[in-house]
């Protein structure tokens, strides 16, 4: 009887440390989905603080947020902004507001430079060229450049100062820049897109090399059909100096877009594509590119199953790229037809991150994670935007901190009805 009853009080006793792990999980599991938060740090008025913010965001090493606004401002031209973190709560800087000639309606996200210099691009604005945008703004866009007032500045507002670096003519330089952020290498050397302008108007990809007296600028590729044509944002780059993009049509025998490689070598730059999509069931690369730490590609598509689109990954298998479909969105593009800046962000777990302009419970866009796992990939929405307080139709990629946390904007919605900046803790 006693051996026997030893032998129950062990089980019992074990179930019961099952028990309480169990519990514990649960718990965990618990506190985890009630960590993540969604917080507006800013609503934009449409004022002198701005309207419809269309690029991702950057950050600095110190936590600060910068970004743009694609209008608003002092003339209706756009802006650009800082959000830094005050005790409990956010305060919103404007840094300076377009005029026109100096640029106008700025898509791209910033580069902070390693001078701590913000760079970026405008749309359109800057010296008058023949270009038809159909903005109510003349020129072909710029890079500019933005230098922080004196140290010894004490007043909280005092603005930064801009300095065009060039001026697109809309002919064999490039027309309009707005796909995607600025992206820099070792030598301080700027490279960015244009969507139109090159030797046959579909687009060139260009280089700013510094110099005592200023920049130069130079057409680096210039797009043919077959490249892809219309590039999407933006570049990306490896460590190897090597640049990826998209391009939203052209390429193969079906002209329904292509991603591709520029490579340096010692006679200048050479693409090489590294996949070209069919018209069915996959179609049209749409928004920016993601690389992860081993070097595969992640980006958006269009497609004609129910007028959706999906998630794709390309990996080099020594002898070419595969692409693999992570996710499908069943009920709308996932970036209705606009151009989406910035690509999927991952964390250092390998979670990806990205945004939708529609779907979700309200059809007002989604804040997602893909997770991978021996099955594949698990699908998770981390915020669903209702068109209200909290924002409707992010039309650019997240940002992601050293702590994991989410930062972005949307471009609709919010308390004052013109887009807000917010922030999820996953």
């Amino acid at each position: 009887m006693r051996a026997r009853s030893a032998s129950i009080t062990a089980t019992d006793f074990c179930m019961a440390i099952a028990a309480v792990a169990g519990a514990m999980l649960l718990i965990f599991a618990a506190a985890q989905a009630q960590a993540q938060t969604f917080q507006v740090l800013h609503a934009f008025s449409g004022g002198a603080d701005g309207s419809d913010p269309l690029s991702p965001l950057t950050l600095d090493r110190a936590g600060n947020v910068y970004g743009t606004a694609f209008e608003g401002g002092g003339i209706g031209a756009g802006s650009v902004f800082k959000l830094s973190q005050k005790a409990s709560g956010w305060i919103f800087t404007p840094l300076h507001s377009f005029q026109g000639s100096d640029g106008a309606n700025p898509i791209a996200a910033l580069l902070i430079g390693s001078d701590g210099r913000l760079y970026g691009t405008t749309a359109t604005g800057g010296i008058w060229h023949a270009c038809s945008h159909g903005y109510p703004f003349a020129g072909c866009g710029v890079v500019y450049r933005l230098q922080p007032p004196p140290t010894n500045c004490r007043n909280a507002l005092c603005p930064w100062t801009e300095t065009v670096l060039y001026n697109f003519t809309g002919f064999a330089d490039g027309d309009t820049p707005n796909a995607g952020a600025l992206v820099s290498d070792s030598q301080g050397n700027l490279y960015g897109e244009t969507i139109w302008g090159g030797n046959q108007n579909y687009g060139v990809v260009y280089k700013m090399t510094p110099s005592a007296g200023g920049w130069t600028q130079s057409a680096i590729h210039s797009f043919v059909w077959a490249d892809g044509v219309t590039p999407v944002p933006g570049l990306i780059s490896d460590s190897d100096g090597n640049l990826y993009g998209a391009g939203e049509e052209g390429g193969g025998q079906y002209g329904c877009g292509t991603v591709f490689e520029l490579s340096p070598g010692q006679y200048g730059w050479s693409l090489g594509v590294l996949h070209s999509f069919t018209c069915t069931p996959y179609e049209l690369p749409i928004g920016g590119i993601g690389l992860d730490q081993a070097g595969n590609i992640y980006g958006l598509f269009d497609s004609d199953i129910y007028h959706a689109g999906g998630l794709y990954q390309l990996t080099n298998s020594g002898y070419g790229w595969n692409m693999d479909i992570l996710h499908n969105f069943t009920t709308s593009n996932p970036d209705d037809g606009w151009w989406q800046g910035g690509g999927p962000v991952f964390d250092r777990y390998g979670n990806l991150y990205h945004v939708t302009f529609g779907e979700g419970a309200y059809g007002m866009g989604t804040v997602f994670k893909l997770s991978p796992g021996d099955g594949g990939w698990t699908y998770t929405v981390l915020h669903d935007f209702t068109g209200g307080s909290d924002g409707a139709n992010p039309q650019a990629g997240l940002t992601i901190d050293s702590d994991g946390n989410l930062y972005g904007t949307a471009r609709h919605g919010g308390d004052g009805g013109h887009g807000v900046v917010f922030k999820i803790t996953p």
